[in-house]
């Protein structure tokens, strides 16, 4: 099986546009690497098996409220991926131990605003007995924007604050919940080896590990693309 390193992965990148000692592009390839992985996944183009790093799980606990404010906890030191969260893709009963399949269980159905809209005024919309539905909002707690201060001379809020998610659900919620996402690469916890930094050697990060071949090379493709359109504006 192939291995591809993070040095790797920039190293294409860069001979791909003329640059293989990476004396002009490379900060801009290591730049493009991540976003092309984040936007990758955004755009809905990749396979849950391709990105398993990149997948998470979570219990989070309800309290009996109809909303959650929830943001991604904190990852161990040695994982590379916790940043923040890039989308939610599943919500569901939080699975103990002893869980059978004759177990009751809800149904959690992810609506949009047009359908919530057809609820509030036909009760045959409504969710069903055992069946929640939820919406996900992309936005922080409170009335302001992300790192907006409240008043002038505030400091900006936390960012844990803005990355935290606003999840609404209609229906009577367990006491559990387990929240299924993908979380972005933290990458300064990468080690690459940088040309303008090469006094000591590095051994550099596998994303063969992390990401199949067919995703890094869409990710090489995104950077290459964006960084010939750069190049010549």
């Amino acid at each position: 099986m192939a291995i591809m390193t993070i040095d790797d992965a920039l190293k294409q990148i860069l001979t791909r546009v003329n640059d293989p000692y990476g004396d002009t592009y490379w900060l801009r390839a290591y730049q493009l690497f991540f976003e092309g992985i984040n936007t990758l996944v955004q755009t809905g183009e990749y396979k849950a098996e391709e990105i398993p790093s990149m997948i998470k799980i979570v219990t989070v606990e309800t309290n009996a409220r109809n909303s959650i404010y929830w943001s991604s906890p904190n990852m161990s030191e040695n994982d590379l991926f916790g940043g923040f969260v890039i989308k939610i893709i599943d919500v569901r009963d939080s699975v103990g131990e002893g869980i059978i399949s004759s177990s009751e269980g809800n149904r959690f159905k992810e609506i949009d605003n047009d359908y919530y809209q057809l609820i509030k005024f036909d009760k045959e919309y409504k969710p069903l007995k055992s069946e929640i539905f939820y919406m996900i909002e992309g936005k922080t707690e409170g009335y302001e924007w992300a790192g907006e201060p409240t008043e002038e001379g505030d400091a900006p809020p936390s960012v844990e604050n803005e990355h935290k998610i606003l999840i609404k659900f209609i229906g009577t919620l367990p006491r559990e919940l387990e929240l299924k996402y993908i979380a972005s690469p933290i990458p300064s916890k990468f080690k690459v080896s940088n040309p303008a930094e090469s006094i000591e050697q590095v051994s550099p990060t596998r994303v063969d590990q992390m990401f199949s071949l067919p995703f890094l090379y869409k990710v090489i493709d995104f950077a290459v693309q964006k960084l010939s359109m750069e190049a010549f504006d």
